[in-house]
């Protein structure tokens, strides 16, 4: 599918670590999958976070990507930092896939902004990152998903660090995905589950339809937020798609 000088780049998100395409990746070719900063045993970035410091970041400790055409997948938050990655590197950037992606509330006024940070920290008071991550399984997966996917989503937050979701939080919070799509020009995809509880499709699809230029749009029935742990075939398959029509 990809020729010696592609590679397909995929990013995870806010509660998970590179892992979580582990069954995605075995479906397609040539692939890496990165921890972000603050992630698994990666250091946080010096400076306030933004996409394109995650992007920037993940850029320099792979330098073989700026020889290469790349096709970036980002999932949920890390659509944020795959949509950057495409902005950073737009003259390799062949295709941008975003999978239950994370629009940011950069539009929100300050107040809000500091009240929705509040809230997704609030619970790392008391609970461990492995237990919060545990406890968001209800939401994240279908409820008609298998025990084996539901174990496996309870097992996304082993590698979680209180500092690193902070920092992703924060710079989810002064982060606007539209406005960065808005200057991409390469082939994009958005993939949905049909029972997502956290990004719901139907209203994500309504906001990309405001761009010029509005995506691909793709859903995966029976499934919810966590479409690489709950559906990574099928997932797969339209990553597969996507990169063979550019192709052509």
């Amino acid at each position: 599918m990809l020729s010696h000088d592609e590679v397909i780049v995929f990013i995870h998100g806010l509660g998970s670590e590179s892992s979580i395409w582990d069954h995605c990746r075995a479906q397609l070719s040539a692939s890496l999958a990165p921890d972000l900063p603050g992630y698994a045993q990666e250091p946080r970035l010096a400076g306030p976070p933004s996409p394109s410091e995650y992007a920037r970041h993940i850029l320099a400790a792979y330098p073989e990507l700026t020889e290469r055409r790349i096709h970036v997948v980002g999932h949920s938050m890390g659509c944020l930092v795959a949509a950057a990655m495409a902005s950073e590197s737009s003259c390799r950037t062949a295709t941008l896939t975003l999978v239950s992606p994370t629009f940011g509330f950069g539009r929100a006024p300050e107040h809000e902004r500091r009240r929705i940070i509040a809230d997704r920290m609030t619970p790392l008071r008391t609970r461990t990152p492995p237990e919060w991550a545990r406890d968001n399984v209800d939401r994240l997966v279908d409820a008609s998903a298998a025990p084996t996917t539901r174990a496996r989503a309870e097992t996304l937050g082993d590698l979680l660090h209180r500092e690193g979701i902070s920092d992703a939080v924060e710079m989810m919070s002064c982060s606007d995905l539209l406005a960065i799509v808005a200057e991409i020009s390469c082939p994009l995809m958005v993939v949905y589950g049909q029972n997502d509880a956290i990004t719901p499709a139907d209203e994500s699809i309504r906001r990309f339809g405001a761009l010029r230029r509005p995506p691909d749009i793709q859903r995966v029935a029976r499934s919810g937020h966590l479409l690489p742990v709950e559906a990574p075939a099928e997932l797969a398959g339209h990553i597969r798609n996507h990169i063979q029509e550019e192709q052509q």
